[in-house]
């Protein structure tokens, strides 16, 4: 909603392990339009665990990529715009994906009034979608389909 202030995004940098690429925390913020009134340090915090979270499910292709001589996420040959090749764009909207997961209960805590509102179903929906797409976008990373079946 348009008030006539400015929005300041933060300058948080998470750090990450050398090969994936670091997370800007106000890039988060503005390309998932998170709510001005949502606090700094919970944000940031989402952002670092979904970047945990994120890693822990590509150790192996991490240790893969590396083995094949890639020394980080950027230096994989691939399709890119600017700065960004295909894998680490793959990764930061999967990062993107699973922190504004994290956070919609706490925003919709905030942009939502409780009468005539079903908030606990709609931000349940919503948050599985997000989840939906940030496994999406790590499946492409691995190089696998968005879906699959194994024989057991």
């Amino acid at each position: 909603m348009f008030n006539g202030n400015t929005t300041d995004y933060q300058q948080t940098t998470v750090t990450n392990d050398g090969f994936w690429p670091n997370i800007e925390v106000g890039d988060f913020e503005r390309d998932r339009s998170m709510p001005a009134d949502l606090q700094a340090a919970t944000v940031a915090a989402a952002v670092l665990s979904a970047v945990a979270q994120v890693n822990i499910e590509l150790v192996f292709t991490k240790a893969r990529l590396m083995a094949d001589g890639h020394l980080t996420a950027a230096g994989v040959p691939g399709p890119s715009v600017g700065t960004q090749n295909m894998l680490t764009a793959l990764y930061r909207q999967a990062v993107f994906a699973r922190a504004k997961a994290d956070l919609v209960t706490e925003a919709g805590s905030l942009s939502q009034r409780d009468t005539g509102n079903n908030q606990a179903t709609q931000s349940g929906d919503t948050r599985a979608a997000l989840l939906a797409e940030s496994q999406q976008h790590i499946r492409a990373i691995k190089g696998v389909h968005r879906c699959g079946i194994e024989l057991l």
